[in-house]
């Protein structure tokens, strides 16, 4: 403050990894079990892992979009993406 002197400081910096996201599905409909096709009406299991907590979008037909494992039930085929964040608080998605 105050002068015109070279001024010099060191640190650190931590890079932390992105968690490692991934999803399974468990279902019981249609011909083949948990390939993800379902018979409509019918419900399946979403699990993800990689994270500490969850956010799943769109939350359409599913029990609770917060969860690493709600139950979907939709009408019509339907993506889900969840965002999963580590104890680090970095985030990751997975499809």
């Amino acid at each position: 403050s105050g002068g015109c002197g070279t001024v010099s400081a060191t640190g650190s910096i931590t890079v932390n990894a992105l968690p490692e996201v991934s999803i399974s599905i468990s279902e019981n409909s249609g011909d083949v079990n948990n390939d993800g096709t379902i018979c409509n009406g019918d419900p399946i299991i979403l699990t993800a892992s990689g994270g500490v907590s969850y956010l799943w979008d769109p939350s359409t037909s599913l029990s609770n979009s917060g969860v690493s494992n709600p139950t979907a039930t939709p009408s019509a085929d339907i993506t889900y993406t969840v965002t999963a964040t580590d104890g680090n608080g970095c985030k990751n998605t997975a499809t």
